[in-house]
């Protein structure tokens, strides 16, 4: 029976390849006097309140967006979601949104997205106004449940 040996040095780089390619996530950077927060590919419109952050408008970004490094990178916490964030936004595309620390989320947040899975914090509070998750079809998850 002939065995392929696969060269040490092949499986060296493969693996440091797939390591850089964890560890090279975006940073995210809050500006206090622009009132924007970013993590290179996604760009919001944020107001600060001590630690928590209230996003207002969603101006750039593509793909998951996930806030569960924000607090540890820039010392803000993503608390609530405007109304309107991604209101039939065409210069975003968001397909699942990770928001550990979000408790709010107010009217018409997610309208017109083809997001397909929304996590939020287990302490959720409020599911404000008209339609906060703006009849999402392509909603295939959403946590916490809730009624």
């Amino acid at each position: 029976m002939k065995t392929n040996k696969i060269p040490f040095a092949f499986l060296f780089a493969a693996s440091l390849s797939c390591l850089l390619a964890l560890s090279a996530r975006a940073t995210w950077t809050y500006d206090s006097s622009a009132k924007t927060l970013t993590d290179g590919n996604w760009m919001f419109t944020a107001t600060a309140s001590g630690d928590d952050l209230t996003l207002s408008k969603a101006t750039a970004g593509s793909g998951v967006l996930d806030f569960t490094t924000c607090e540890a990178d820039c010392g803000k916490r993503v608390t609530t979601v405007g109304g309107s964030l991604f209101y039939n936004n065409k210069s975003v595309t968001l397909t699942e949104f990770i928001g550990p620390d979000v408790t709010i989320v107010n009217t018409m947040a997610f309208f017109g997205t083809p997001v397909t899975r929304i996590r939020l914090s287990s302490a959720l509070q409020q599911l404000n106004g008209n339609d906060p998750v703006g009849s999402l079809r392509s909603l295939t998850e959403f946590y916490p449940t809730v009624m």
